[in-house]
C-alpha cells in the first residue's frame, strides 16, 4: 500500500500477498432453509401407492410445508447459477423445483425463482 499527500509526496507503508478469486462461476450456491426448523416433526401418512407429494395437492390429508431460499453468483443457467432446488428426505427426492412446480389458487408450489424481497435486501448484488 502506498500513501500519498496532496503535494505528491508518497511512501510505501506496507505490502501484503493476496489471492483474488474473481471467477464467479467457482463460487457455489448458498441459501437457507426457513422452515421446518431443525429437529422439527412432520406429520406423515403411509398413503396408498407411495408418499404424499410435498406440498400435497389441495384436498390431501396432510400438508407438509418447507420453505427457504438459494442464491448463486453465476448468471448463466447451468454454468454456476442455481438451476433447481430439491427437497430430500433420507436422500430420496421428494420434490424438485424443475419438475414439480405448479400453481394452485394463485399460489406457487415447489417453485424456484420467486421474488424474496427480504433476501434481496440482505444480498442486493445477487
Amino acid at each position: 500500500m502506498r500513501a500519498s499527500d496532496n503535494l505528491g509526496a508518497n511512501a510505501l507503508i506496507g505490502t501484503r500477498a493476496l489471492q483474488i478469486e474473481n471467477n464467479i462461476g467457482n463460487i457455489g450456491p448458498f441459501g437457507w432453509l426457513d422452515f421446518p426448523l431443525d429437529k422439527a416433526s412432520l406429520l406423515c401418512s403411509p398413503g396408498i401407492g407411495g408418499p404424499l407429494p410435498s406440498p400435497p395437492l389441495p384436498g390431501s390429508a396432510y400438508f407438509n410445508y418447507a420453505s427457504g431460499w438459494a442464491l448463486s453468483t453465476g448468471t448463466i443457467p447451468g454454468r454456476g447459477s442455481v438451476v433447481w432446488v430439491e427437497l430430500r428426505l433420507d436422500g430420496a427426492v421428494l420434490s424438485n423445483t424443475m419438475r414439480d412446480c405448479f400453481i394452485s389458487g394463485n399460489k406457487f408450489y415447489n417453485c424456484y425463482g420467486l421474488n424474496r424481497p427480504d433476501v434481496a435486501q440482505v444480498y442486493p448484488n445477487y
